[in-house]
């Protein structure tokens, strides 16, 4: 690889995730482009792997392959770096109590400025994104009226987790859950961009999904 410029690795990996998102490109070939990275020893690619993954990363984290995509990147970061990384799942009792003390319960509470940083941390986590979804829709209302939280935060939060979601069942209970509160719909445009989020996600995760978990029994193996 060292016969392609350095930036120019870079633009292959980038423009190779940007056709597959425009449905231009077949994901199967989009993930050829970490065949490579063991490698991969500058940072620019990197950078550009890091950046196209994101999205990939935010469609698998409640799926079966998030487990097996996580330890084939690290393995790859390994045999580049001769580096470790630690993977800490916290417990769920602690996922729920620091969700609380984002809304301002408990004995301590999460400054109202990082309430929703909080929220959504939980939430990318894969053991704590159904977790943080119940506990949001079950507390809107205390949210909305009692919490700390202002609109925006609130828009940020509807729109952070529905970014996650992928399912029929998904797109249903964010309609739902807005049908409920109408009264916010101009003030939470977060509803609609959500709603069309699970839609791209789920169309996603029905034309590659399975390519990428065929793939991952092809290239990795416990």
């Amino acid at each position: 690889m060292q016969v392609i410029h350095v930036v120019n690795r870079a633009a292959l990996i980038g423009d190779a995730w940007a056709f597959n998102k425009a449905g231009i490109l077949d994901i199967k070939t989009a993930l050829h482009t970490l065949d490579y990275l063991n490698s991969e020893t500058e940072y620019i690619p990197w950078g550009a792997v890091v950046k196209e993954l994101a999205y990939l990363d935010r469609m698998l984290v409640s799926t079966p392959v998030c487990g097996n995509f996580e330890r084939f990147m690290i393995d790859k970061v390994k045999k580049t770096f001769r580096e470790h990384q630690l993977n800490i799942s916290i417990d769920q009792s602690v996922q729920k109590i620091y969700l609380d003390y984002s809304i301002g319960r408990g004995d301590t509470t999460i400054r109202s400025q990082d309430a929703r940083f909080a929220i959504l941390a939980v939430a990318s986590n894969p053991l704590g994104l159904q977790m943080t979804w119940r506990f949001v829709r079950s507390n809107w209302k205390y949210i909305v009226e009692d919490s700390r939280l202002d609109s925006y935060a609130q828009n940020q939060i509807v729109f952070g987790i529905s970014r996650l979601l992928y399912t029929d069942y998904n797109l249903s209970e964010v309609k739902q859950w807005e049908t409920g509160h109408l009264e916010l719909a101009d003030s939470l445009p977060g509803f609609e961009q959500g709603i069309e989020t699970i839609k791209n996600n789920k169309a996603w995760v029905d034309h590659d999904y399975p390519v990428m978990e065929n793939w991952h029994k092809a290239n990795y193996h416990n």
